[in-house]
């Protein structure tokens, strides 16, 4: 249900053209897959995600779906790909002074 109800609000932002409603409800979909153990989904889904906020300049986004990218990676086994993967989102979060962000990465270690 919660996958259908994202992929819902992915739709419609894509709809209404809003790039950033698109982008966060990816990472709902991500989400989602996640919970059910579709990992290859959830980064495929996420990678797009971050693509979609790096096109449209937006950092923080780019950072959340990384991340989601990132758990996808290591749920999905792929512990070095995965570690390379927070090391991109730990450098946005560095480079835009997030501190929280920055600490979520660590803690990921």
């Amino acid at each position: 249900a919660a996958l259908s109800a994202s992929r819902e609000a992915q739709d419609l932002c894509s709809r209404l053209g809003d790039v950033t409603g698109q982008a966060l409800a990816r990472l709902l979909v991500t989400d989602a897959q996640l919970a059910g153990g579709l990992t290859q989904e959830a980064f495929l889904e996420a990678t797009r995600s971050a693509g979609s906020c790096r096109t449209a300049g937006d950092k923080a986004g780019e950072a959340a779906a990384l991340f989601q990218a990132f758990r996808a990676q290591f749920e999905g086994g792929r512990l070095q790909p995965s570690l390379l993967m927070l090391r991109q989102v730990l450098d946005i979060h560095w480079e835009r002074g997030d501190l929280p962000g920055a600490a979520r990465c660590l803690h990921a270690l």
